[in-house]
């Protein structure tokens, strides 16, 4: 198949479509890297099989100005092999399928156990992540989704890959020392991650995965949007599977305070709060129901948070949500209350920084 489209990448026509597309970017990608190598990257960049098929990647690359010497190659291979992990990983066929009804492309309907299962197009294409996978009855519903799924896989490897171009610069002026990079493309952190993700976006969009660069340098896994909020891009979150506040390992950089840290500890400390301060509904009977322990404290607490998400995770996915389906209830809307609670603290001690040190927003960025 030749794919058409333009700089968001091809328009796929069918979901049986994403192993060729896969297969034909990794192909691409090694083309690219080796003609870098060899000083005649500008032609394979000009050819229109190449642009379509890659969509945005074209742009990373036709930024990328690194001198091709030993010593890049030798960290330039590593990750550029991690960014394609990663976007293999995204468009892998699903182990599990479920059958789906559409409404126009944009909510897809599965039956499961006499039950009515919901997910708009941005949820079912990111249920792939879990090795699952929904089929759509419409083929235009079915176009949809592939090309969604598709274009989101190569905007995560261009921003992947534009990071890897600059971290390529940096070492080859030798302003950068590689062995600092600590990059994972899963395990159970990465997991986590994508979870409460999941969690976030169950009733609207709001987050998303932080770029490659946000990652790796400036400590933040997740962005996340609410109205009103003060911040351009959306709240920084720090999001760390842990069961205590031992293990967060704070940066020894400064302004930790405008980012929004969520693990188990601090989920924890935050239920004890809302629990001994008001009347929620976020903490009621239901809620404590749902957890199967009693906790003593916020450390037993904490724990029973870190066991709950674990088992989730651990637990083969056999619903369409994936393992959030397996998160209860009354825990999602108590995340989604602390992201968002946290979110509007942060950015509003971050506006109170500013307004002290106008400079200051240059010196929470981790120095390269």
């Amino acid at each position: 198949m030749q794919p058409t489209g333009d700089i968001q990448g091809p328009i796929v026509n069918s979901l049986r479509d994403l192993p060729e597309i896969r297969q034909n970017v990794v192909k691409l990608i090694h083309e690219l890297e080796e003609s870098w190598f060899e000083g005649y990257l500008h032609l394979p960049l000009a050819c229109t099989n190449v642009r379509s098929s890659l969509g945005p990647v074209v742009e990373a690359y036709g930024r990328l100005d690194a001198e091709p010497d030993d010593d890049v190659q030798r960290y330039r291979r590593k990750w550029v092999q991690n960014a394609l992990d990663e976007f293999v990983l995204s468009l892998s066929e699903p182990r599990t399928v479920f059958d789906a009804g559409g409404t126009d492309g944009e909510t897809f309907v599965v039956e499961l156990e006499g039950s009515l299962v919901r997910l708009r197009l941005d949820q079912a294409a990111r249920i792939r992540v879990w090795g699952l996978g929904i089929e759509p009855h419409d083929p235009v519903s079915g176009s949809l989704l592939a090309t969604r799924i598709a274009r989101l896989a190569l905007a995560r490897l261009a921003g992947a890959i534009g990071c890897v171009g600059k971290m390529s610069k940096l070492v080859h002026d030798h302003h950068f020392d590689p062995k600092r990079v600590r990059w994972r493309v899963d395990g159970f952190g990465v997991s986590f991650e994508h979870l409460v993700v999941d969690i976030l976006n169950e009733d609207k969009y709001r987050a998303h995965r932080a770029t490659l660069f946000e990652d790796l340098f400036e400590w933040t896994d997740l962005r996340v949007r609410y109205d009103g909020l003060p911040r351009k891009n959306g709240a920084r979150v720090q999001v760390k599977f842990i069961r205590s506040k031992e293990g967060e390992d704070f940066p020894r950089w400064r302004n930790i305070e405008t980012h929004v840290v969520l693990n188990p500890p601090r989920l924890a400390e935050f239920t004890g709060v809302l629990s001994r301060n008001e009347a929620a509904s976020d903490t009621g009977p239901a809620f404590w129901e749902s957890l199967h322990v009693k906790p003593a404290d916020d450390d037993e607490l904490a724990n029973a948070f870190f066991d709950l998400f674990d088992l989730a995770l651990r637990t083969p996915p056999a619903h369409p949500l994936g393992p959030m389906a397996g998160v209860p209830l009354p825990v999602r809307n108590l995340v989604r209350r602390y992201v968002e609670t946290e979110s509007f603290k942060a950015a509003k001690r971050m506006v109170n920084l500013l307004s002290e040190r106008p400079n200051a927003a240059w010196t929470w960025k981790r120095s390269l």
